[in-house]
């Protein structure tokens, strides 16, 4: 073999002491058993059991009710990947990652870590070999009923450890996706899909002219936020059940769909968008909030969670041409993106006068 031919051999960050290319596929086969190490540490109560100061191995275990010595193994591997940091031979402290696991963390990393340990989750990743043969999504293949109705009738508190992973995560970006917002002289705001109306909450608060509506299933408002039940932004804020695949409120400036059409297919999301199309006012606004895909310069957030919708819902994530697609189908005008420095971004069309 030539000196040209000779594959390289210098370890790396990215290959470790294995040879490229082959080392370079190390992070996605790793991947899986670090994913699962921290899923482990959650369910043992390690972040709870480690405190502000170093903390003993030992005592760690203690606390967990598990073996010291895989307690320690565990708390290396996961400090390997900036989860807890070691202080000394057998004591480990919190590293910025592993102290948003506590209960008591206000980012509630703990509360969305459940959601990923759950079975509905990881049995739909399981099931991703047979989804991409036969192009069925996994999660109905195998309860035989959508997302919401294994929720619904099968798994209540997995429904609720997913509202609140979704409120903590997606709801940590509405004051900014509020500030990207432009009524533009509206004074009718309906938010579609909203649930707990922490984004209409964020838009009301910034804009004291409006009124809004938050529109949802029945069994999806059970827990309004009380600022739009009862508080400051009751006496601007309708609540009214229903189901956007039917029909929407009427006669609005603007309606929103915040992380709704990426749950699903292209047929639904043009039935939900054609309804606010017949109920908007001739040259309201459709504003759909999701992630935005680039087919050339793919990431692995926006890629990974595309199928991770199609495997528990049918959806997808979509580009920009896939959304004006959408629109133009709908009889909406796709007009502009609004992008943001955070993960969602805005995606509006107009309805023709």
């Amino acid at each position: 073999m030539s000196q040209q031919q000779t594959p390289a051999v210098a370890p790396s960050a990215r290959t470790g002491w294995l040879p490229a290319p082959v080392g370079e596929l190390m992070p996605l086969v790793t991947g899986l058993g670090a994913g699962l190490a921290l899923c482990t540490a959650c369910e043992l109560g390690l972040p709870d059991a480690v405190e502000e100061e170093p903390t003993r191995v030992q005592d760690i275990a203690e606390r967990a009710g598990a073996d010291p010595d895989l307690v320690g193994r565990l708390l290396r591997a996961l400090a390997a990947f900036g989860v807890f940091s070691p202080a000394g031979t057998d004591r480990f402290t919190h590293s910025r990652l592993s102290s948003i696991l506590r209960t008591d963390a206000l980012e509630g990393g703990g509360v969305f870590l459940q959601t990923v340990r759950d079975e509905w989750m990881g049995g739909s990743w399981t099931g991703l070999t047979e989804a991409v043969r036969t192009g069925s999504p996994a999660l109905p293949a195998r309860h035989g009923k959508s997302l919401f109705e294994y929720f619904a009738t099968d798994a209540p508190r997995e429904g609720e450890t997913f509202n609140e992973a979704m409120t903590l995560m997606v709801g940590s970006m509405n004051e900014v996706l509020a500030e990207h917002i432009d009524v533009g002289g509206a004074t009718r705001y309906v938010d579609v899909g909203g649930g707990q109306g922490t984004m209409l909450r964020a838009v009301l608060r910034r804009n004291p002219e409006l009124r809004g509506v938050l529109f949802d299933l029945e069994q999806a408002l059970t827990e309004v936020h009380e600022e739009l039940r009862t508080g400051d932004l009751s006496g601007r804020c309708e609540i009214v059940p229903g189901d956007g695949l039917r029909s929407v409120p009427d006669d609005a400036d603007i309606y929103q769909m915040r992380t709704v059409l990426h749950m699903w297919d292209d047929e639904t999301c043009v039935r939900l968008l054609r309804n606010c199309a017949r109920a908007a006012k001739p040259g309201a606004r459709i504003i759909v909030i999701d992630q935005l895909v680039d087919p050339e310069r793919p990431d692995p957030m926006s890629t990974l969670m595309d199928l991770q919708m199609f495997l528990i819902a049918g959806g997808r994530e979509r580009s920009e041409q896939e959304f004006a697609s959408l629109f133009e189908r709908a009889g909406l005008e796709f007009t502009r993106v609004v992008r943001t420095p955070v993960l969602l971004h805005l995606i509006e069309a107009i309805v023709p006068a």
